[in-house]
């Protein structure tokens, strides 16, 4: 009751104040947590989209290998047996040249996978691969060549290329594994 007769008894231009303030309070406060909100479901938004991209970037890899792996396993499985002539005919082939062209693919989505793909579990992976197909040519074919051309027996080599695209193919499989757990579930 007293804070009734307080309040009866202040001059009639307090009451107009009173409300003013605590409504424009109320209203100043809506309208940050109304801001909160769009911040809050802005950056829902561009997580989203990144894990899109990222899932994109990472569907483009699995294809590009998919489809390069076997081209460039043949080809090596090709080299154990050619001449150094038969090689640089090999160049000019349709399979040489689709070779190229995949190897090209692989690569360009390889430095978009580099820069799009920032998930903790996945980046890791993606450079795994890019240090695989980096090794190719030194540690795969290099020594292929140089066994056929010296005339020795390249089968041993010929059996490690044949390992190594099968680690990439596999490499390829936990990548997308990975990114159906990582990059589907919000």
């Amino acid at each position: 009751m007293a804070a009734w007769s307080r309040i009866r008894d202040m001059p009639w231009w307090w009451v107009p104040l009173v409300a003013g303030l605590l409504g424009g309070g109320f209203a100043l406060g809506g309208v940050a947590l109304g801001q909160h909100l769009t911040r809050q479901q802005k950056r829902e938004e561009r997580l989203e989209e990144r894990r899109l991209e990222q899932r994109d970037v990472l569907v483009d890899l699995i294809d590009a290998i998919e489809h390069w792996a076997p081209q460039a396993e043949m080809a090596s499985l090709f080299f154990g047996k050619a001449t150094a002539n038969d090689v640089v005919e090999y160049v000019d082939t349709d399979s040489g040249k689709a070779l190229r062209e995949s190897v090209r693919k692989l690569e360009r989505i390889l430095v978009r996978c580099r820069l799009v793909v920032t998930d903790d579990e996945l980046r890791p992976l993606v450079l795994q691969v890019v240090g695989a197909i980096r090794r190719l040519p030194d540690d795969i074919n290099g020594p292929i060549l140089d066994a056929a051309e010296r005339g020795h027996d390249p089968m041993d080599l010929i059996l490690a290329s044949i390992r190594y695209f099968s680690e990439v193919k596999k490499l390829a499989v936990t990548i997308q594994e990975t990114a159906l757990h990582r990059l589907t579930t919000p």
